[in-house]
């Protein structure tokens, strides 16, 4: 069992970025007041693109995804760039006191997401690989931050997934979907992630030769790297039960049980303690 020291040295880790960079595949990059790291072999394409990206003109071409209280996801697709490849962009804004307050304590979410981007591939989590991330500080206060990276291939949350075989009585595919989910929470678990938001992170990449891919997310939902307890498979276990239930039945949310005991994932196991 993981140690309550462990734990939080880990949640302290990933919340401020203290991990070790990769020196080896990155480089500082510097435009104006910004400040920030990109992704080496990209680096001779990318400093057009970050200067579109600070002058707006990146973002305004782009489609919002998601926009929330402190910042704004947007993709731009090969449309927008004359056949260039999709790019996905988060902009961090001021907002007020209390998010100037969580960046001072909590440190940077770009760089958190940026580092995390390139360290969960090395342990067998599919994510998609960050490209550069810039920010402005003055003062101990962020005043507005960026994070670029490759742009999400073409797919559907999960969970919509599993809803949709169900609804289309397509048990295969469900059983097929649910073996790679297994496989994939598997390898979350080995490397002690907990994330906030684990099954609606989690992106499934259809495959119509065999199960699909999978790629995890919403990078700023992690807490912990390396190290996890008891309290958060609960946790990770609550959030998959909380987004099938109200689209499966009690019967069909017991498979993803049953599988989680077929393969010792203990997340999925614990998913029976909410049916």
């Amino acid at each position: 069992m993981t140690s309550w020291l462990a734990r939080n040295f880990s949640w302290a880790r990933v919340s401020l970025g203290l991990y070790p960079y990769p020196r080896e595949r990155i480089q500082p990059v510097s435009i104006g007041a910004f400040r920030g790291w990109q992704e080496k072999d990209a680096a001779p394409r990318l400093m057009p693109l970050l200067h579109e990206l600070l002058e707006g003109d990146l973002i305004a071409r782009g489609r919002i995804i998601h926009e929330d209280r402190h910042k704004t996801s947007s993709l731009c697709t090969p449309a927008c760039r004359s056949g260039h490849d999709s790019v996905y962009v988060k902009r961090y804004q001021k907002r007020g006191l209390l998010m100037d307050l969580k960046d001072w304590v909590r440190g940077s979410q770009a760089r958190k997401s940026f580092l995390l981007g390139l360290e969960l591939p090395r342990r067998g989590i599919a994510t998609t690989p960050p490209l550069a991330y810039l920010e402005h500080w003055r003062g101990g206060i962020r005043r507005e931050g960026f994070l670029l990276c490759k742009g999400y291939p073409s797919g559907i949350p999960v969970a919509g997934m599993f809803t949709r075989f169900y609804k289309e009585n397509k048990a295969e595919d469900f059983d097929v979907t649910l073996r790679a989910l297994g496989a994939f929470f598997l390898a979350v678990e080995r490397a002690a992630v907990r994330h906030g938001s684990l099954m609606g992170s989690t992106l499934a990449v259809p495959n119509d030769e065999g199960p699909p891919s999978l790629y995890l997310t919403d990078l700023e939902e992690i807490c912990t790297l390396g190290a996890v307890c008891e309290h958060d498979y609960r946790r990770m276990a609550w959030s998959i039960h909380w987004h099938l239930k109200r689209y499966l039945p009690p019967e069909r949310i017991e498979a993803f049980c049953e599988e989680g005991r077929r393969i010792g994932c203990r997340i999925l196991q614990r998913v029976s303690l909410y049916l």
